[in-house]
Formats: structure tokens, C-alpha cells, sequence
């Protein structure tokens, strides 16, 4: 299983400097888009916000700067409700379907730079079977 989430919160943000001048308008602002905007389109119903989270300031980091969760660098930092969700979605991946093997977009741990703990959660959450509801069975 592959997540890439973590990064979502810096690399969706040049969805939010998208215009409805541009080429497939409704593609390229759904990121940005409140749900209310989806009617009669394939995302009705649903808020991207709860997928992409991009009402927030984007950072202003050049290259691959926005992989090191480094502010002073121009990246933007998740807050703390986008991190829950991160954290808690890749949990409930991990026990809906238990993958023989999970893969992070992140050099580390998912959100290292910015915070360890997540992770580590994370790693205690996929390995020690008590932590996950899974007592007396081996974690692969």
C-alpha cells in the first residue's frame, strides 16, 4: 500500500492559484473548491477539503524545499487538525486492509522534519500487534 498523504498539504497548493480562465477550470480548482460549488458534478456531495485540506496559506518554497516541513525555508506547516486526520486515516488503512508492506512519500518518517511522533505512532501501531487491536497474531 502506498500513502501519500502527508505531502498533500504542500503539493496540492498550486491548485489554489488556479483560475476558471484556465484550460479544465473544475479540475484544476477542486482542490480549492468548497463543496457547495460541486452541483451536478462528479464531487457532489463531497468536500474536498476533506481530501486535498488547501484552505490555508500556500508556502512560498522553491525546488524541493517543501519536502523538509522547514518554515523558514517558505514551506507551510500542516496544522494540527490535518495531522489527526493523516494519522488516523493511515490507521484505519492499515487495519482496514493489512498490507504485507506500506509506503511512505517521506525520506524518514511521514511528516518527519515537522514532527516524529506521528510516525512513530504509526510504526508502534503497524508492528506491535497490541497496539492495533490484533493481541496473540503476528503483524505480517
Amino acid at each position: 500500500m502506498s500513502v501519500h498523504a502527508s505531502h498533500a498539504w504542500s503539493w496540492y497548493e498550486p491548485a489554489q492559484g488556479a483560475t476558471r480562465t484556465v484550460r479544465w477550470p473544475a479540475r484544476l480548482t477542486t482542490a480549492n473548491s468548497p463543496s457547495r460549488t460541486a452541483k451536478g458534478l462528479w464531487w457532489d456531495g463531497l468536500d474536498p477539503q476533506d481530501l486535498y485540506a488547501q484552505n490555508h496559506a500556500p508556502g512560498n518554497q522553491k525546488d524541493w524545499e517543501w519536502w523538509e516541513w522547514n518554515a523558514a525555508k517558505g514551506c507551510s506547516i500542516p496544522d494540527p487538525a490535518y495531522v489527526q486526520k493523516f494519522f488516523l486515516r493511515t490507521q484505519q488503512l492499515w487495519d482496514d486492509y493489512r498490507p504485507d508492506m506500506i509506503y511512505f512519500d517521506d525520506t524518514v518518517l511521514p511528516l518527519h522534519g515537522m514532527t516524529d511522533e506521528i510516525g512513530l505512532k504509526l510504526a508502534a501501531h503497524f508492528t506491535i500487534p497490541a497496539s492495533n487491536g490484533m493481541a496473540g497474531t503476528k503483524p505480517w
